[in-house]
């Protein structure tokens, strides 16, 4: 018998126009960012973004081998608990907002419903991420949601495991840092803990490392 998520994926619903929402419209400030301003993790997040504006209510599946059951979510879902599973939440305000709402709305056609958002910040900024000449947009035709369904399944784990690695590798960059600091301060106490830090970020970086190595395999 098949297990369901924790998260039940909703069935679709027909594609209706964009309407407001009750979310907190984001201030236009939080686009400005640039250069030095972007979080570490701002590329990264950016492919996780285009996967969810294109394909967030696609049902993704994957079999859990410790319940020997298959599992499903949607992929704005999936995005969601990978990021909390690790606590690596997205550090870029704008990228929150979206994810935000992807899980919030019940429409299924997020391109259309970000595109024509009551902000305009947030329209903009979509329209920039779909336009992006590195993204390679899939069109399935609709006997295809199966084979789309599939080679997201394939890709989104090494998608999330790729920003997990930069995250861990710029907390490391934090913390060595950090531990440059405590030792010119000769705080003991600080550089113990910083260390215990530094011991914890490198064994995740290299579990991270290993599950990369191991979905590549997986896809080919």
């Amino acid at each position: 018998q098949e297990k369901m998520s924790q998260k039940p994926v909703q069935q679709p619903l027909p594609v209706s126009p964009a309407t407001p929402t009750a979310i907190v419209p984001i201030e236009p400030e939080i686009t400005k960012q640039s250069g030095s301003d972007l979080p570490y993790t701002y590329n990264q997040e950016q492919v996780i973004m285009r996967y969810l504006v294109n394909y967030g209510k696609q049902t993704l599946s994957f079999f859990d081998a410790q319940s020997n059951d298959m599992m499903y979510f949607s992929l704005a879902d999936y995005i969601d608990i990978m990021l909390a599973q690790d606590d690596m939440p997205l550090q870029f305000p704008m990228h929150r907002q979206l994810l935000d709402e992807a899980l919030q709305v019940e429409q299924t056609d997020l391109r259309n419903y970000f595109l024509n958002h009551t902000n305009l910040a947030i329209q903009n900024y979509v329209f920039s991420l779909i336009e992006d000449k590195y993204e390679h947009c899939r069109t399935f035709k609709e006997e295809d949601a199966d084979k789309l369904s599939s080679q997201l399944s394939q890709e989104m784990p090494q998608v999330m495991l790729e920003f997990k690695l930069r995250t861990v590798k710029g907390r490391l960059k934090e913390v060595s840092e950090a531990i440059k600091q405590a030792q010119a301060n000769q705080d003991n106490d600080q550089l113990a803990s910083l260390i215990q830090q530094q011991v914890h970020y490198v064994h995740v970086q290299q579990q991270i490392v290993d599950s990369l190595r191991e979905s590549k395999i997986q896809r080919f």
